[in-house]
């Protein structure tokens, strides 16, 4: 069990951000309170109305989240970057430093690193983080 005594108010209008380590539990969260997942004891409230009470699709129209699907190609750092083989580096760069991956510019060959060691054996394997 990775989610247990939680317990979380959030006011109208506020935003809020859940950070935390892999595993921790903050795509759960999410999906809990999505009512994606129901919860195993306890409840989750809105407005003091459990959520389970609500319309399935009244209560989704009230969220828009993104998750983290993504897909990782056996290409180079570049190319999984720019989407494509023709791109300007310093864009590139950019995009690396704007999501908190600025340390990959760093690895033996940069950008031109390929992001798996299925076809190539000095590729790099990404953490689910990384991802």
């Amino acid at each position: 069990m990775v989610l247990q005594d939680i317990s979380l108010s959030i006011q109208s209008g506020e935003k809020i951000v859940i950070v935390g380590p892999n595993g921790s539990g903050k795509t759960t969260l999410i999906k809990l309170l999505m009512h994606l997942y129901d919860v195993s004891s306890g409840s989750i409230c809105w407005n003091g109305v459990d959520i389970r009470e609500f319309q399935l699709q009244q209560y989704y129209a009230q969220f828009g989240t993104a998750f983290q699907e993504y897909n990782i190609y056996p290409v180079s750092l570049y190319q999984n970057v720019s989407a494509s083989r023709q791109y300007q580096e310093d864009q590139v760069r950019c995009c690396l430093d704007l999501v908190g991956l600025s340390y990959l510019k760093g690895l033996s060959k940069g950008l031109n690193t390929i992001l798996s060691k299925e076809f190539c054996e000095d590729g790099m394997d990404l953490s689910g983080g990384e991802k």
